[in-house]
């Protein structure tokens, strides 16, 4: 039988070529068949190339091996009712001509043959299918496989590409000699659970997305997430493995594709795990180990593969063969001709083949990963089909290939315990046969070790090896685990990340609605919320302060740069993330409960993001103070902070303002207002203005108990203002208003020529009213404006003055642009404006957006967010090497506590609207407050006549602006105690003698102290008082005198004379 082999391969390529001719040749079958046979197996085999041409000498050692192995079963004399033969064809590396070789082969043994049709005679006498071989490349068995879908065959796999490739189909009745990826799979897992790891990258090479699938599936079944799905030839692969939260790769690509990505340097820098699994079931060999890391690296490798078992006796059975008949058979001529060099007509620059001995063989040999799978799965084969044979039942079923008789086969191959004695292969004597069903319900071998191969340099001996795992296959497999000679690498998801576990279900948002400022996943995020657009279908682009959203990402952006040496959030990364709240209240209130509730995905920049529950650490509010309202009644819980711009702060409610309180504002403009003698004023209000209104309320509330009256209130809005509204019975008005109303007011009553001086003081928005009608801001000179201190950076305003669509690429902000310019910037814009471009280079018309007070608040608030983050994070994650699980879990709320701790602003300036030396108008600081310092003013206050002239300074004592009203003419002094204490009532009150209410505000000292009228007597009083300088004093003194006469009149009436009752009832009259 030695000869059988070779001899049946000669003979009919000899024949095929005479014949035909060509390359034709390649694709005629060879087969093995011993005398007595009662058993075929057989399939396609890629012997060549897809030139035809070129060998592929490991697939010619599998035919030899298999040869070999029958050639040991069938000369066994227990066998000799048992002999199985081999049907091979050449598939030319070509999926086409597998199915075709295949089929043949089935053909052969009478599979086509329609039951009507078959001869039992012809039956009894043709051997009895027991296994179709499938083609050990990855692409012919896929090809097969799906044809294979639709029949009951027993399938046989020697290769682990082939397997891989049934178990992506769902191929049933496959049984595989080679180790499964699902069993590489699983060594991976044991090797994570050493590591207590369950996060992995996976780097593939794009080919075999079910298999990825797959892999997936499985370690999701173990509690092991995968961060993301990278190519192996990503042009960025070592930035992307850099930037990626895991710590350890699974590399599932080829050999080849391996040592191709390894020649990068930058990769071997990393400080992490690559675990790679080979798609062709290959390892890695000794030397190829030493050559994976270089002197230096810093990457560990642990490369899973199959032990391989050297049989010699077959390596000296090939090269026999092979030196004894290479001159005499074109394949092996041509074998030897490509593996060892050499030619046989003496051409120059090649050995001659026949110089080459076998010593000379021996040393280039390097036997085929698969031979020994190739081995044992004949061997199964054979056994089974003994099995099938020793049973009557079975021998009938299995006369043609059936259903039926596949069943009995796999059956008989899952029942098999074959052991290997002394008429077998010398090297597997002893060792037993036998399979069990694995994860992809396929029957894979027993007893295929699989070892895992640290590889990683050490500082002082360079490159090492050492085996970590040791895992042999089974239904309990066996596991042999040891100690990592380098630092473990530990590689946890995150709980808050998209990919571990949180998002069983998740749901699409709006991308129009949700911009990821410089997209890509982040472990964390802070959210603001902006009016972008309003409408019912928030399609109209708002005319809001497009400031608030660029002091938001401008200050997340430079935040490390601005304060460098604090080396803030170090290792700590999170993604800013704008919302468009559509100027409602639903949609604000929608955006914060999908963000706590559900995971939500988005697509940025061609990536898609999914926000999960939790990761959200805080949500600043840029929205209007009425869209505000709606929001703080969701911040209650305790767990999540608000960042907002509200003046009205609230302990109950989990947010956090840098501006300053309502109550201290209002507390600042009657310092001011009492300082500069205008205690007797009008109030003009935007009734729908709540920030505005919240001051105005503090300061009603506080007024009357400082002495500042109030004469008149008015409600303003829109463009037309009664003229009635424009008359004041004051000689100062307060704006508590929004910028377009208080331009509305001072252009109504500026129509009203009056010849008296009037003093106007704007309060919060209002102050911006110049912007909004500059046409009379001449007559408005002398105008007073009190403001939350200036707190916004320079280099802020610099970034907006220089910024345009180029330098700033985010689609909220090209969107702004857009509506601004009337011009498309996004390929989706252009029919909306006509395709007419934008240019890329406009500007922000920066003086427009005023003096950008909120923008500078919401910068502070964010800002001081940050700060507190940073606390939390070094106090939790004391090492700073990235997100721990503590921060994870209690940073949110750790990160609230901490800012209820941070103290208020308390400061206000002081501005006077002038003219400057060019001719123009604009805000001059005159002084400021605080409850530190008190009021200060560091430049007097200029005075203006009616017409807008300025008083000069030796008549601004005697004509300059007084508001006061003297008792008990003012109302609002009446409901005080004036009837119980009337001269004190005329005098100055102590400003300070009312405390504030409030933990935040303390009582302010002043150098006057408390000033009461002091006399020696009540004569003293009547002669001298200051009562006597006003001329209603003696007024009401003749009526209250009047008053009491009658009075007394009245009472007495009934005991007094008849005349004196007359008169006094004449006096009444």
């Amino acid at each position: 039988m030695k000869g059988t082999f070779i001899v049946g391969i000669a003979v009919l390529l000899a024949q095929c070529h005479a014949s035909r001719g060509g390359l034709c040749n390649v694709y005629d079958p060879f087969k093995v068949q011993p005398e007595n046979n009662k058993f075929q197996v057989g399939g396609a085999f890629p012997l060549h190339d897809t030139d035809c041409i070129w060998l592929k000498p490991k697939t010619i050692q599998d035919i030899v091996a298999v040869q070999w192995a029958l050639t040991h079963w069938n000369q066994n004399p227990d066998n000799n009712n048992f002999k199985m033969g081999l049907y091979a064809g050449d598939t030319c590396s070509r999926p086409k001509e597998a199915i075709s070789q295949s089929l043949r082969f089935l053909d052969s043994v009478g599979y086509h043959e329609p039951d009507e049709c078959v001869n039992p005679a012809i039956s009894r006498q043709t051997p009895k299918l027991i296994g179709l071989i499938l083609p050990k490349d990855r692409t012919s068995a896929q090809a097969l496989g799906a044809l294979l879908q639709t029949t009951d065959l027993p399938v046989a796999a020697y290769s682990s590409p082939a397997a891989d490739a049934m178990a992506d189909l769902h191929v049933e009745n496959v049984v595989t000699t080679a180790p499964t990826l699902s069993i590489f799979v699983d060594v991976f897992i044991k090797l994570m659970g050493s590591l207590r790891s369950n996060l992995v990258t996976i780097i593939d090479n794009g080919m075999h997305p079910k298999t990825i699938s797959r892999v997936v599936k499985q370690l999701r079944a173990s509690g092991i997430h995968v961060a993301e799905i990278v190519a192996y030839d990503h042009p960025a692969i070592a930035q992307v493995l850099s930037e990626t939260d895991s710590q350890i790769m699974l590399s599932f690509i080829d050999k080849e594709q391996f040592f191709e990505v390894f020649k990068r340097k930058e990769l071997l820098s990393l400080n992490k795990m690559w675990v790679a699994i080979s798609t062709d079931g290959e390892g890695l060999s000794t030397q190829e180990q030493l050559k994976v890391l270089q002197y230096g690296s810093k990457l560990q490798v642990v490369s899973l593969q199959p032990r391989q078992k050297d049989l010699p006796l077959f390596r000296d059975y090939f090269l026999r063969v092979l030196k004894n008949n290479y001159q005499s058979y074109s394949l092996l001529t041509a074998y030897v001709q490509q593996v060892f060099n050499c030619s046989l007509t003496g051409t120059n620059g090649f050995v001659d083949c026949a110089s080459i001995g076998r010593d000379d063989m021996t040393a280039i040999y390097k036997q085929a990963a698969t031979v020994e799978s190739a081995v044992r799965l004949t061997y199964a084969l054979a056994s089974a089909g003994a099995q099938l044979e020793n049973n009557s039942s079975s021998r009938s079923l299995c006369g043609r290939p059936t259903a039926n008789c596949t069943r009995l086969i796999m059956n008989a191959l899952e029942s098999l315990d074959y052991e290997f004695g002394a008429n077998d292969p010398a090297e597997l004597a002893g060792e037993r046969l036998h399979f069990y069903r694995a994860h992809d319900s396929m029957l894979v071998l027993s007893g295929i070790v699989i070892e895992g191969i640290q590889l990683f340099n050490d500082e002082h001996m360079g490159p090492m090896v050492y085996k970590v795992i040791e895992y042999e296959t089974g239904r309990k497999p066996r596991v042999v685990k040891s100690n990592f000679k380098q630092t473990k690498v530990q590689s946890v998801c995150a709980p808050f990340r998209p990919f571990c576990g949180q998002c069983e279900y998740v749901t699409q948002v709006d991308s129009n609605k949700y911009f990821l400022s410089v997209p890509k996943e982040y472990p964390l995020y802070l959210v603001g919320l902006f009016d972008f657009h309003d409408g019912p279908t928030c399609q109209t682009f708002r005319d809001s302060d497009i400031s608030l959203p660029m002091a938001f990402v401008h200050t997340i952006w430079t935040l490390r740069q601005r304060f460098p040496q604090l080396r803030l959030l170090r290792n700590l990364e999170f993604g800013a993330l704008l919302v468009d709240s559509c100027s409602t209240g639903r949609s604000a209130i929608e955006v914060i409960v999908k963000s706590e509730t559900q995971c939500i995905a988005l697509e940025q920049a061609e990536r898609n993001i999914t926000i999960v529950p939790g990761s959200v650490f805080g949500y600043v509010s840029g929205v209007s103070d009425n869209l505000h309202e709606a929001l703080r009644g969701l911040f209650v819980s305790g767990e999540v902070p608000l960042v907002t711009l509200s003046s009205e702060q609230i302990p109950t409610l989990d947010e956090f303002s840098t501006m300053p309180s309502s109550k201290l504002y209002a507390l600042a403009v009657i310092k001011l207002l009492k300082k500069l003698n205008w205690e007797f004023i009008t109030a003009v209000l935007s009734a729908q203005d709540s920030a505005s209104l919240a001051v105005y309320r503090q300061f009603e509330r506080l007024a009357s108990e400082r002495g500042v009256c109030l004469a008149d209130v008015m409600n303003i809005g829109g463009e037309h203002i009664p003229e009635s509204s424009t008359s004041s019975a004051t000689n100062v008005t307060v704006l508590f208003t929004t910028a377009s109303d208080a331009a509305n007011f001072f252009a109504a009553k500026l129509r009203r020529e009056s010849s008296l001086a009037h003093v106007h003081v704007v309060i919060g928005d209002a102050h911006e009213f110049y912007l909004h009608d500059p046409s009379n801001i001449a007559k408005l000179v002398g105008t007073i404006s009190i403001q939350p201190k200036d707190v916004l950076y320079s280099d802020f305003r610099q970034w907006l003055e220089m910024t345009t669509p180029l330098t700033l690429p985010e689609q909220w902000y090209w969107r702004f642009v857009e509506n601004r310019w009337q011009c498309a910037l996004l390929q989706s814009s252009r029919s909306l404006y006509n395709d007419k471009l934008c240019t890329g280079d406009e500007l922000l018309d920066v003086p427009s957006l005023g003096r950008m007070t909120r923008s500078g608040y919401l910068s502070r608030g964010v800002e001081r967010f940050l700060f507190a983050m940073d606390a939390v994070y070094r106090r939790l994650c004391p090492e700073q090497t990235g997100i721990c699980t503590e921060f994870y879990t209690n940073g949110r709320k750790q990160i609230l506590n901490t800012l209820k701790k941070v103290r208020n602003e308390d400061e206000f300036d002081v501005y006077e609207f002038l003219p400057d030396t060019q001719g123009s108008f604009a805000y001059r600081s005159i002084g400021n407050w605080s409850m530190k310092n008190g009021l200060r003013l560091n430049d007097t206050y200029k005075n203006f006549d009616s017409h807008g002239n300025q008083i000069p300074s030796e008549n601004a004592a005697s004509q300059r602006t007084v508001s006061r009203c003297s008792p008990p003419l003012c109302k609002c002094l009446l409901g005080k105690d004036f009837f119980k204490n009337p001269v004190n009532m005329a005098l100055p009150v102590n400003e300070d003698a009312v405390l504030l209410g409030g933990s935040y505000v303390r009582s302010e000292p002043t150098a006057g102290g408390d000033h009461r009228a002091q006399y020696s007597s009540m004569l003293d009083h009547l002669t001298s008082g200051q009562w006597r300088l006003h001329v209603s004093s003696y007024v009401f003194l003749v009526l209250i005198t009047l008053l009491l006469l009658l009075a007394f009149g009245r009472v007495r009436c009934s005991f007094a004379t008849s005349s004196i009752c007359g008169s006094l009832k004449a006096i009444s009259r």
